[in-house]
């Protein structure tokens, strides 16, 4: 099931992001503004959820467990989309196309991401969406290892 997401599921979102990347730039005090705080006014996403049982996790906030989101902010005439994360545990079972489609279609204006030219999974995906690689940005993801450099990539309506 696919709904919009709100403040009530950063807690969520920072446990699939947190199996997702190795980055601690997003915090679940993050997630929450991005939601609550005027300055990001503009942002939206998507949520994949699935129904559980109680009986069968230690989770007891909600009976919705969320696997997968993509979160983006539109300003004026511009979208970023700013992350999108599917728990490991359910890749590469459409969920990240289901969630972009999603996304896509709430679009009203063009979109701009940045993406690790090392990810090519994730180019695929934006690819078959549509998007255009426009330029590359040099370092751009800074890792304890190597600072792999960026695509951005542009879809238009």
């Amino acid at each position: 099931m696919i709904r919009p997401l709100n403040q009530q599921d950063a807690c969520q979102l920072m446990r699939v992001y947190k199996y997702c990347f190795s980055s601690n730039a997003w915090t679940s005090e993050v997630f929450r503004d991005y939601f609550i705080k005027p300055e990001w006014n503009g942002v939206f996403g998507y949520g994949y959820f699935s129904l559980i049982s109680p009986l069968n996790h230690d989770y007891s906030l909600s009976d919705e467990l969320l696997i997968g989101f993509i979160m983006g902010r539109t300003i004026c005439e511009s979208n970023d989309l700013l992350t999108i994360a599917v728990h490991p545990d359910y890749q590469s079972m459409g969920i990240g196309a289901a969630l972009c489609k999603t996304y896509i279609d709430a679009l009203t204006v063009d979109c701009l991401l940045e993406v690790s030219i090392q990810n090519k999974k994730a180019i695929r995906l934006y690819t078959s969406f549509g998007f255009d690689v426009i330029t590359i940005r040099k370092g751009y993801y800074v890792t304890e290892l190597d600072s792999p450099d960026a695509y951005v990539m542009k879809r238009s309506v």
